[in-house]
């Protein structure tokens, strides 16, 4: 940060970052006293048609036809996806992400 603010050292960001092995996004940040970390907009979360508990009964389903060596596809996790939205009875199916 000082190399950069030293108006002698001529330094542009680019290089003040390079020089020292940061990155340039993390020096502009604490410039810009953005120290909180930024995640994805709940938007995506908002989006997703399985709740968190309904991923993990997808996955301990896979997990165990996987463990009686049962063959899956994947057609078949859309239609466990789309049998689980049909119980809470949301019958948009599931697309493909």
């Amino acid at each position: 940060m000082k190399a950069y603010k030293d108006p002698t050292s001529g330094l542009s960001l680019r290089a003040a970052a390079s020089l020292y092995h940061y990155s340039k996004d993390s020096i502009t940040n604490h410039l810009n006293n953005t120290s909180q970390v930024k995640y994805a907009p709940d938007v995506y979360v908002e989006q997703q048609k399985l709740s968190p508990a309904e991923e993990t009964a997808l996955i301990n389903h896979i997990i165990e036809c996987y463990q009686s060596m049962l063959s899956l596809n994947i057609e078949l996790l859309h239609y466990y996806a789309n049998e689980l939205c049909r119980a809470k009875e949301d019958h948009t199916p599931v697309r493909k992400n």
